[in-house]
Parts: C-alpha cells; structure tokens; sequence
C-alpha cells in the first residue's frame, strides 16, 4: 500500500486523443458524452403491426394507403382509420395504439381486431430512452459494444479517448537471451519478456519494444535505450533486482540518471521489486523469477498502467472460499496463484500447485491472486480469503466462471 502511494504520486493520466468510434472498443473516455436528442426522437412503432386511432368499441379500421412520396410522418390517421407500420418506424400523426400485426385479420381494405383497445399501447415515445443533454458515458468509462451501439446511435462518430501507454520491456541479466535462440548451458531464455509483453496488451498498453540487456556492454547500449524511455510512458524491467546495491537493474537506471523511489517490498513472491522515475515518467523494476514477475506486474505495473488511463488503480478483490489446503505458514504477506470459480454458491478458489517463485507451473489455471497476510496460520479447506481477480483473457489465463 505504501508503495502504492509513492507510484501514485509520480503518475497522472496521459493526454486525450480522438478516435472512431469504430475502434473505441475497450478504450477509456476522456470526457462525459452527453445525448444530444431525444431518443427516440419522435414517436415509433415498438412492434410491427397497425398504428391505430379509434375507441375501445372499435373492432375494423380502414387501411390508408400512404402516397409514395409520403412518409408516415407525414400521414395524419383519423378516427377509425389504420396504417401499417414496422418496428422502429416513425407513427403517423394521431396515433393511438399500434396493435401487433399477428393479432389482426386483414380482409380487403380493413383490419379486423378483437382485442381489448389500450391507448399508448405499443408505442415508443419520444425521449423514452434518453433525453437530450443526459449524461451517457461518464468520463473514464471503458467503452463496451453495448456502449458504442449506444453512441451511434446519437451519431457519435469520433470518442476522446485517454492515449493507451507506450511501454518498454527491458529483461535485464548476463545469463538472458532472447526466446527464440538456443541457449547455451549457463544461459536462459527470456520467457518474461513476452509474459510481460502479453499483459501490457491486456491492459490497453503498446509495447514499443521488447529489450534484452544482457552481455552488452552498458555504455554501448545506453544512446539506444535513451531513445526508447523518450518514446515510452512507462519502462518495466524484470531481472536485476536482487542486490540493492549493484543489482544490474539499479546500475543501469542509475547511468540513465533515474531516480529511485523503492527498492524492496514486504512480500512474496517478488520481494525485490522496485520503482523509479526518469524524466517523469514511471518505471517499475520487477523480479526476474517468472512467479514474481507475474505477481509483481498485477500488483505493482497494473495500477500504472491503469492511472495513466484515467482510471481506478484499486485493484479488483473479492472474498471466497478455499476448495483445498495450504499448509505453509508464511512470515511476511504472501500472494499466491489461484484459479478462482463463481457458482450459486458464490466464489471459490483453488491453490495451484508449484508456488516458487521460479515456478511457472502455477500459470496453468492462474486467474487471481490469494493475499495471505504476514504470520497467518496454515489454510484449510473451506477457510475464507481475500483474492485479487485478474483478467480471464491474458497470457493464458482462465475464464473467471466456469
């Protein structure tokens, strides 16, 4: 939570810009959006049928031709007369009830309706959805497809939308080289870089590169990586982090000229993360074991990523049961990978085998985070625990519902 705060501190939400509305989904808005008509904006048919002026006595209605050049809105009905109508059609004038077009029988020039006669009955007013100047999406709303048909539909055609982050992933570590090489025996491929790079997208962010700091030499290196933290909103690092006083990260940012904010965090696993800043903008120093660089990316890089989005940093957390046993007692907080459900019966969750921190086993079925408070005693099954729910869509993880 303190480091929360520090991080808080440096981050503010990135410029607006504007987009079409089609490609708006799952981006942020910058500002309210207002209608800007009533919706419906005069009176239509809610059903396909007959719009109808007449009584409660009245059982045949004379059909009225409407000229070609004539639109029903132009068309005024009179006492006992009928016109024929689809949903969502503008009701010619006088209208009463528009009477569904399976409870009528047409015969000749007529329209024969035994029902009960309802004045109003089948008809969408005008302003009935929405009046004109209500608030329609609030400012830092993520825009839904049930949202954006609502936006066309007052003719929305560009959204001023909060810019996605730009972010730099750096793996830092002489033993690091890239996935796609064969590594020799002293050597690992960098698997998070592209985990990492997996959930920057997740989070609407734009990954401008992927990074391997390795066996280069630093000064060599330094005018390249100058140029893209220049282009980046937000620079994550992974390896390095370990000793607090040489740890490669730490020695590289501070030849960049960063300043450091944290270094260190009560938990587990990812204890060794950290935050700087470098010419204002944020960058978030994770752990190189993969758990930890998962851990460390939910707790500490989403709240980033969101903040400068214009959204809420607070991270999602639901209470639920344990399905099964953990037997280890932890000495300082603990955030362990679940695989969360939710049913009748509420939510649940599962502890997934192999919780090292260099373990990536547990990623199979990962979609929540445990937080397990510092000295508490062993779980058991049926104990109740607070958990962070990730998003179902990333790197693999699983749905939330099953």
């Amino acid at each position: 939570e303190e480091a929360h705060e520090i991080l808080s501190k440096i981050v503010c939400p990135l410029l607006p810009e504007s987009i079409p509305l089609a490609d708006a989904l799952g981006r942020i808005t910058a500002h309210d959006l207002y209608a800007v008509c009533d919706l419906p904006p005069v009176p239509q048919a809610a059903v396909d049928g007959f719009a109808v002026v007449g009584s409660a006595r009245a059982q045949r209605y004379q059909v009225v031709e409407r000229p070609v050049d004539c639109n029903n809105w132009d068309l005024v009905l009179h006492s006992g007369q009928t016109a024929y109508v689809v949903t969502g059609g503008v009701l010619p004038q006088g209208t009463q009830m528009v009477i569904p077009r399976e409870q009528v029988k047409v015969t000749g020039g007529e329209i024969v309706f035994s029902g009960e006669f309802v004045s109003g009955s089948n008809i969408k007013r005008c302003g009935e959805d929405f009046r004109h100047g209500e608030l329609l999406v609030s400012k830092g709303t993520c825009l839904s497809a049930g949202l954006i048909g609502l936006l066309a539909a007052f003719g929305y055609m560009e959204i001023p939308v909060f810019r996605c982050p730009k972010v730099l992933v750096l793996s830092i570590g002489t033993q690091i080289v890239p996935y796609n090489r064969i590594p020799k025996t002293d050597e690992t491929r960098d698997s998070n870089g592209l985990l990492l790079a997996s959930l920057v997208k997740r989070e609407r962010g734009r990954v401008i590169a992927v990074e391997v700091v390795g066996k280069q030499n630093t000064g060599e290196l330094l005018p390249h990586l100058i140029k893209l933290f220049e282009q980046s909103d937000l620079v994550i690092t992974t390896g390095g982090t370990f000793a607090t006083t040489n740890g490669e990260a730490r020695v590289l940012l501070e030849k960049m000229g960063a300043k450091q904010l944290f270094s260190e965090v009560q938990l587990k696993p990812g204890g060794h993360v950290g935050a700087a800043v470098w010419n204002s903008k944020p960058v978030v120093l994770l752990s190189g074991n993969p758990a930890a660089c998962l851990v460390g990316f939910e707790l500490f890089a989403v709240p980033v990523l969101r903040s400068l989005q214009g959204l809420s940093p607070v991270l999602n957390r639901i209470r639920a049961r344990c399905l099964n046993p953990y037997s280890k007692k932890r000495g300082v907080r603990c955030f362990l990978r679940g695989h969360a459900r939710c049913s009748e019966k509420g939510w649940t969750i599962d502890f997934l085998p192999g919780q090292k921190p260099s373990m990536m086993r547990s990623f199979l079925g990962c979609n929540a985070l445990i937080d397990i408070p510092p000295n508490h005693p062993p779980l058991r099954e049926g104990d109740e625990v607070s958990i962070i729910l990730l998003d179902p869509n990333a790197g693999g993880l699983a749905g939330y519902l099953t």
